[in-house]
């Protein structure tokens, strides 16, 4: 009688479970009740538990792993971005004038054209370099262009340029950088985060249902590659709406924490307010929670706030101690985080360059001695090019990190072009993290950087960067160590570890069935591995064999 009551609703056996638990134990079977893990262990252990209302999945040798966990997504964003012009293909730059040029026929007389941010870096063309305004001018001449390059990055057309009135005239703004001609001073259409503003201010919004939309579809994009669970950042509560909506009918298949972002008035009022205000009750669920705030300190790969100077790269003009910008001012930044220290916010800063870390850490421990923040679990967000001597700061101050090792697949050329090999050689070095006991946790900043785990557990065994080889192959990490990161790890982040991110007893049920072995197939298999079935709250959300 007792074995009936503890009837499983799924049973998954003859496969290899592995766990991803504290010993890193590899099962034969799993059996889920109630949405959560209730037995892990051999098959004839779990097999106990099959009742007469059992539904039992023969694994056939294959892979189990847990769910894996993005802690660092912009999935609303990734979503929207699929109804934007692809430049992915291009190979050359006249490949990618032949996409505007296609694209704009299809719009009419001063609508937008704007490129997606995944997919494109200028290196993939032959010329590596991205084009220029007047380039752009010819084969688009009645339309604003919005070439995007990156978060933080992007070219226009000369009709963007007249719509935010930036000529030759416009001082560089605080925050931001525009690239202008060496000869003429015109600006080449080449600008960079504050300097944008003026742009995203033009831009067409989408409405309360394209967000809805756009969700219900990438959100099958993320179940096929095993994506359970995500952190959203930088959304405004207009954002948060289109989640609740899907949310209140129970129709969420990825788990998502969301970082909001807010004037200075939201944050005072504190994290179960703002959840109130998005109709979250004072915490969400499980399925759908507010759990940060989050700010940018300085900018992405072009306009990180760095020590030493960029390269000088040709047909640009600026000075040449230019060292990035500074996003946020040093009194303002310190103000920002007394207050969401007081305000009991898990807190997340975004920065890219060395310069930028040493300014955070100064003003985290400078808040630290007056309001402890290590059992608030704040958030460094990419720190890219941390250093040696960040880390034991890092520590002390008991901070986690969530660093997107995606950047330096995707981005290492421009790395390398902007900073050198050698800056680009250290960047993102997960295996110190591990090595230096600090909780790290895996992501992508999907839609900025590949977003596939199969391609990012292969770099995080390789370190090859996409078009510029191997970048710090004495940072690769162990394949115990990648399947940590992207799960368990990437867990802690939002303080999920209780749970997700391992198949234990009494956690939620999200695991990935895998077409091969992850931990015994040639790394260079590795990238070809596909995702067969993945559930969520022991529901199958995806299954490849029913699609």
């Amino acid at each position: 009688m007792a074995e009936y009551l503890a009837e499983a609703n799924v049973i998954l056996h003859n496969g290899k479970i592995i766990t991803v638990d504290k010993e890193f134990t590899i099962a034969e079977a799993v059996c889920i009740r109630d949405g959560k893990f209730q037995v892990v262990g051999s098959g004839e252990k779990v097999m106990a538990y099959t009742g007469p209302n059992t539904k039992t999945l023969d694994l056939n040798g294959k892979v189990v792993i847990p769910g894996i966990i993005d802690s660092h997504n912009h999935m609303l964003m990734t979503g929207l971005q699929k109804q934007m012009v692809s430049l992915e293909n291009a190979t050359s730059v006249a490949d990618v004038l032949d996409i505007i040029r296609d694209a704009c026929k299809a719009k009419e007389p001063g609508e937008w054209v704007i490129t997606r941010r995944a997919g494109f870096a200028s290196s993939q063309l032959k010329e590596n370099r991205i084009p220029t305004r007047w380039e752009l001018d010819r084969v688009c001449p009645n339309n604003p262009v919005f070439l995007v390059k990156g978060a933080h990055f992007g070219v226009l057309n000369s009709y963007a340029l007249r719509l935010a009135n930036i000529t030759k005239d416009t001082p560089q703004p605080v925050g931001g950088v525009i690239m202008k001609d060496p000869g003429t001073g015109e600006p080449t259409g080449a600008l960079g985060d504050h300097a944008l503003d003026p742009i995203r201010s033009l831009l067409p919004k989408p409405t309360h249902a394209d967000k809805v939309r756009a969700l219900k579809l990438v959100t099958k994009d993320y179940n096929e590659l095993g994506i359970t669970s995500v952190i959203d950042t930088h959304l405004t509560l207009k954002g948060v709406k289109a989640y609740q909506e899907i949310w209140a009918k129970k129709e969420m298949t990825v788990r998502t924490k969301i970082w909001v972002t807010l004037p200075m008035e939201g944050i005072t009022l504190g994290p179960k307010a703002i959840s109130r205000q998005a109709g979250l009750g004072d915490s969400g669920d499980n399925m759908l929670r507010i759990d940060g705030l989050k700010e940018f300190l300085d900018g992405g790969i072009e306009t990180g706030f760095l020590r030493d100077p960029y390269l000088t790269i040709p047909g640009e003009q600026r000075d040449p101690s230019y060292c990035g910008v500074l996003m946020m001012a040093e009194r303002e930044f310190s103000k920002l985080c007394s207050i969401a220290a007081r305000n009991c916010w898990r807190l997340g800063i975004h920065v890219t360059g060395d310069r930028a870390i040493d300014i955070l850490l100064d003003t985290w421990e400078k808040v630290n001695r007056k309001m402890p923040i290590r059992d608030k679990h704040w958030v460094i967000l990419h720190a890219i090019l941390v250093k040696p001597e960040h880390l034991e700061r890092i520590k002390r101050l008991g901070v986690y990190v969530a660093s997107q090792h995606a950047h330096t697949y995707s981005n290492g050329d421009r790395m390398v072009e902007w900073w050198g090999r050698e800056r680009a050689e250290h960047s993102n070095p997960i295996k110190e993290y591990f090595n230096s006991g600090i909780t790290v946790g895996g992501g992508s900043d999907c839609p900025s950087c590949e977003w596939r785990p199969s391609i990012l557990f292969w770099f995080d065994l390789t370190r090859a960067a996409k078009r510029v080889g191997v970048l710090g192959p004495e940072l690769v990490l162990t394949r115990e160590e990648s399947l940590r990161y992207h799960t368990i790890k990437a867990a802690q982040i939002s303080d999920d570890e209780d749970k997700l991110g391992s198949i234990e007893p009494g956690k939620l049920a999200d695991l990935v069935v895998l077409s091969d072995d992850i931990l015994t197939c040639p790394v260079d298999k590795i990238r070809q591995i596909q995702v067969q079935m993945t559930m969520v709250d022991g529901n199958i959300v995806y299954d490849h064999l029913l699609t």
